[in-house]
């Protein structure tokens, strides 16, 4: 039984920011690698695709991520399910275009892999993940800032794929991952 563990992020102008070199990090440890973007007016797109990724724009007749960010997340998500097609029994990590999942010298798919099956053996569907804030990243390694203004992000960026998505229905701060049985889905 193959393990599969799918990348999913969501960006707008990030191209002259940390985005290549964290979708290049990420890639080594993903299957495949989905980023939808906001309608980026820099070259977020061409540096998304030279990464590896598959890239959709998000069209005009979804709100933008200022606008609604629960229904930008889910238009997100519905292209993911299109494009990707994830099946059950797949992992998907979601990560933003400045998030660095470091797991102190260890083999970060081996990390992954692990607490997925831990976290199966428990009947769970989601994991708890720490992202360091990152201060710099110079080509593999990162730096995590000290300095008292960023802290760790910690939540459950990955989990077990199941159809169909949501998210809370609110305009900001739904969150980066999907929920169960809350908010916006195709029922709603």
């Amino acid at each position: 039984n193959l393990m599969r563990v799918l990348g999913f992020s969501c960006v707008k102008n990030e191209a002259g920011r940390y985005l290549a070199s964290c979708l290049a990090w990420n890639n080594s440890i993903l299957d495949s690698m989905f980023v939808y973007d906001d309608c980026s007016d820099d070259d977020t797109v061409n540096v998304a695709l030279d990464a590896g990724a598959v890239v959709s724009v998000r069209p005009d007749t979804v709100s933008s991520f200022m606008e609604h960010e629960a229904k930008f997340r889910y238009a997100a998500w519905l292209e993911f399910e299109r494009v990707v097609e994830p099946q059950v029994g797949d992992w998907v990590l979601s990560f933003d275009a400045d998030e660095f999942l470091v797991t102190d010298g260890v083999d970060r798919r081996s990390v992954l892999e692990s607490e997925i099956r831990k976290a199966q053996s428990f009947g769970k569907s989601s994991i708890m993940l720490h992202f360091p804030e990152v201060f710099f990243f110079d080509g593999d390694r990162v730096a995590v800032r000290k300095d008292g203004y960023w802290d760790t992000i910690y939540g459950p960026r990955l989990f077990a794929y199941k159809p169909d998505g949501v998210w809370p229905n609110v305009a900001m701060g739904c969150g980066a991952f999907r929920k169960e049985n809350v908010g916006i889905s195709n029922d709603k």
